[in-house]
């Protein structure tokens, strides 16, 4: 049963990184494109950490895929508003001229 488990959250974290790819080809506008590494960083990076954690509960392993996981979550926020200021603060300069 365990090891079915694994094999599902895995699978469903390959899937949703495999979506996000095709989104990121998708879309046009670069505002757009930042929706698609949000959601695979969100998503899949908690499949996998589930998938570690259901391997080896009460672990330094799982701990640290908690930790890897809350770090991603928090830094990948961070870039994506920083890309999207940057965007924004070009395109507007672009608007000025």
């Amino acid at each position: 049963m365990t090891a079915a488990l694994i094999d599902v959250f895995l699978a469903l974290g390959v899937a949703v990184s495999w979506l996000g790819a095709a989104a990121l080809l998708r879309t046009n506008s670069p505002f757009d494109r930042l929706h698609a590494p949000g959601y695979v960083t969100v998503v899949a990076g908690f499949c996998i950490a589930v998938a570690v954690i259901v391997s080896d509960p009460l672990s330094a392993q799982a701990l640290k895929a908690v930790v890897i996981y809350i770090a991603l979550v928090s830094t990948s926020a961070l870039l994506t508003h920083a890309i999207a200021r940057m965007l924004y603060i070009r395109a507007e300069s672009r608007d000025a001229r």
